[in-house]
């Protein structure tokens, strides 16, 4: 920065700037007068407020550190109110919220924060709001706390299902907002007006999917099923979501619903559930998955090399030696050219 910053006032970006110049260097007292200055020069600016505040706590002055960073909290009230909301935004409020935690003083602050954050819902609705909920999580909010937001949402179904997606909220947590979010979108669907009805109900039923997959990622098959109850639901389900339709199934020890109906689910979902259920820790129950894709495609005629090789290799894996051959024995007698047929099908198994 040019020597004359230091002897006369410039910008209050300047003055910010030279007092984290003085600050890195071990000046407090001369930062301190920077900060001071940039305050001064732009009070709705929460930075200085922010570092006035630090520089107290610093020094043990625990109430002139609640009162600045009060302070920075106004100031970005202000500034959302006038429309000024600047990209630093959730860093800083990120970075507040942790200095309140630190210090001890989140407490003492709650009702500006709640005012600030209540606001952003309000002019900003959900947008980036998962970095404001984070902060407040591990800076003093309990879950319930952040709950109670919701009643400032201009959108509480999605309001919820944002928190249903945090992966830093513990399992529970996450539980509880998938039940909130559904709740809520009970109400809306009773609510809406006839020709809304549809995209309400086709919200919730999306919110019932995602919380089926959130208990089957975490192993809880029971779970999962006691949410997708009911022969609608299920309907719906095996109509829009197919992979997580058979993901169900096959973990809750259900194949059946999958095979053996007149319309055979398409083989991408059958795949797309094996995979998931190999990621989710159930490599048995994926090749059980596979065995019955394989075994009920055979049974409907369709000798496609891929699914003879393909249930031979899983009965080769599980000692079934017999079968196995007498699967290889089918496949070289549909084949029309069998060493081509068995390399095109080693190559479609492989890529699936």
């Amino acid at each position: 920065l040019p020597a004359e910053t230091e002897q006369r006032p410039a910008s209050a970006e300047q003055q910010f700037s030279l007092g984290e110049r003085y600050r890195r260097h071990g000046l407090s007292d001369r930062a301190l007068e920077a900060y001071e200055l940039a305050a001064e020069l732009d009070p709705s600016a929460p930075s200085a407020y922010v570092r006035l505040g630090e520089l107290a706590a610093e020094a043990g002055e625990m109430d002139v550190a609640l009162d600045q960073w009060r302070r920075a909290l106004e100031a970005h009230s202000a500034r959302l109110r006038q429309g000024r909301l600047g990209t630093e935004f959730w860093e800083g409020f990120a970075e507040l919220a942790s200095l309140l935690g630190d210090a001890g003083l989140f407490n003492q602050a709650r009702s500006d924060v709640d005012a600030l954050v209540r606001l952003y819902l309000d002019r900003q609705g959900l947008f980036r709001f998962d970095r404001l909920a984070r902060a407040l999580r591990e800076n003093g909010y309990s879950t319930q706390s952040l709950f109670a937001l919701a009643s400032s949402a201009t959108d509480p179904v999605a309001f919820y299902r944002s928190l249903s997606g945090a992966s830093w909220l513990e399992a529970e947590e996450r539980g509880e907002s998938f039940g909130r979010a559904i709740t809520a979108a009970q109400d809306a669907v009773e609510s809406a007006r006839r020709p809304q009805r549809p995209y309400r109900l086709q919200t919730l039923r999306e919110i019932q999917f995602d919380r089926i997959a959130f208990h089957l990622e975490a192993g809880r098959a029971d779970a999962a099923r006691q949410s997708a109850a009911g022969p609608e639901f299920l309907d719906a389900h095996r109509s829009q979501r197919p992979a997580l339709f058979v993901w169900l199934a096959a973990a809750s020890g259900q194949l059946g619903e999958v095979f053996g109906g007149e319309r055979p689910l398409p083989e991408s979902a059958v795949q797309e559930a094996a995979g998931n259920l190999r990621v989710a820790g159930s490599p048995e129950i994926a090749d059980q998955l596979r065995a019955a894709f394989y075994r009920d495609r055979i049974e409907r005629r369709n000798l496609t090399p891929a699914y003879l090789l393909g249930l031979a290799e899983l009965l080769l894996a599980e000692g079934e030696t017999l079968e196995a051959d007498a699967l290889l024995n089918r496949l070289v007698t549909v084949a029309e050219d069998p060493h081509q047929e068995r390399l095109q099908a080693a190559s479609q198994l492989e890529a699936n």
